[in-house]
């Protein structure tokens, strides 16, 4: 039921296309910044991934307005950086940097608006839905120290199904008449949750050896920022009398 949003919306965006004059095929991918928040942890810094979409627009020659459906690869989830904790002897150690990654494969539809033509670019801003799938994680790497210290997240609470929205902004600059660059920023914020972990109690704390901590339930969401380039490529439709 989650996702029946996206059915009308589907059924619009096909219906659209195949009144326009024509179609765009956009082929970007660029740098992703994740962040989420962990329970039970000081602070969570970026993390640092990637991210490729294809995308198919509507086109009309004369219109600033279109519909847009992709699919694409998106790397979600966080880092822990400059962690220290307190060893048997006394001493104050500082961890490796931690990453946290959640491989999903997205798709999203939506619709855009250019404003501004400057004449050698054009800007635009954009409003999408998605919905994505976790593929992998990386979480597994974290089972040997979870035997001893059950502190990092666990596989099995990872959400696979997730949801939420897009926000974009960006420029589309014309190559030739057929085939455009295009430079774009997009923040995009999750509505459901990538993980879900209940409350445990009695687990060893490894900051102070020989203490027993409660974790909190941890309920973390997915925040990206993006930043794509790509090409788009112009398939007009001419009618001949």
């Amino acid at each position: 039921m989650r996702y029946s949003i996206l059915i009308p919306v589907l059924l619009i965006v096909f219906g659209q296309v195949g009144r326009s004059q024509g179609a765009v095929y956009t082929v970007k991918g660029g740098l992703t910044a994740g962040f989420q928040k962990w329970a039970g942890f000081g602070s969570n810094s970026a993390l640092f991934g990637f991210h490729g979409d294809i995308q198919s627009e509507t086109y009309e020659e004369d219109s600033p307005f279109s519909l847009y459906i992709q699919a694409g690869f998106h790397q979600r989830g966080s880092a822990l950086r400059r962690q220290r904790v307190l060893t048997v002897s006394g001493d104050r150690y500082q961890l490796p940097t931690n990453l946290f990654i959640f491989n999903n494969a997205s798709l999203q539809v939506g619709a855009k608006q250019r404003f501004y033509d400057g004449g050698w670019f054009t800007a635009y801003y954009a409003f999408g839905l998605r919905g994505e799938y976790t593929i992998s994680t990386n979480l597994s790497q974290y089972e040997y120290i979870n035997q001893f210290y059950p502190i990092y997240p666990l596989d099995g609470f990872t959400q696979h199904w997730n949801y939420g929205v897009s926000l974009m902004g960006g420029m589309e600059i014309p190559f030739s008449e057929l085939i455009e660059g295009v430079l774009e920023f997009g923040f995009h914020p999750d509505l459901s949750r990538q993980y879900y972990q209940p409350a445990l109690s009695n687990v060893v704390d490894p900051y102070n050896p020989g203490s027993l901590i409660s974790l909190q339930e941890r309920r973390v969401k997915n925040i990206s920022f993006e930043l794509s380039l790509g090409l788009r490529f112009i398939h007009k439709v001419v009618y001949i009398d």
